[in-house]
């Protein structure tokens, strides 16, 4: 008797063929839990470009305002892909005091829509949501109300929730 492999449905904003390091730890983990005989479905964003990810039997990718011409930073991101020879400019007052999180409004609502379909006809064992940005993890959240079986469990510095 063939076992049914398990399902993992793992959401990350960056994910290959960028070069940063959060995209890398996606593609290890899809690989790796594939070689383990798990069946990967990565959720993740245009920004980090197209085509497959190794290990992963689907790969879903969603619009990103990033990706978009109204990004009017668009250098700085190429800046940090090594893509481009832009620079970082000195920070304005308020992201001085303030790190927003712009994938929440870039990002966010378009992996929250398309969540619902990536979840219909496919009975996911486990949803992995890795950052950067943090609010990567709140699809966890929106994934309880979308049918997603079970409830998150958020863990930070080695503290753990029951």
């Amino acid at each position: 008797m063939v076992a049914t492999p398990k399902r993992v449905l793992l959401v990350a904003r960056l994910a290959p063929p960028s070069p940063l390091v959060a995209a890398r730890r996606t593609e290890g983990l899809t690989k790796y839990l594939a070689r383990a005989g798990f069946d990967v479905t990565v959720l993740t964003s245009s920004i980090s470009g197209e085509g497959q990810i190794e290990g992963a039997a689907r790969v879903v990718r969603t619009p990103d305002l990033m990706a978009s011409g109204l990004n009017w930073r668009r250098g700085h991101f190429k800046a940090l892909t090594g893509e481009g020879s832009s620079s970082y400019g000195k920070p304005s007052r308020l992201e001085a005091v303030l790190v927003p999180d712009v994938a929440a409004a870039t990002w966010l609502p378009f992996a929250a829509g398309r969540l619902p379909k990536v979840l219909r006809g496919t009975s996911y064992d486990c949803m992995i949501t890795s950052s950067p940005p943090p609010s990567a993890h709140l699809i966890g959240l929106a994934a309880t109300g979308a049918g997603f079986p079970g409830s998150p469990n958020f863990a930070t510095d080695g503290a753990t929730s029951d």
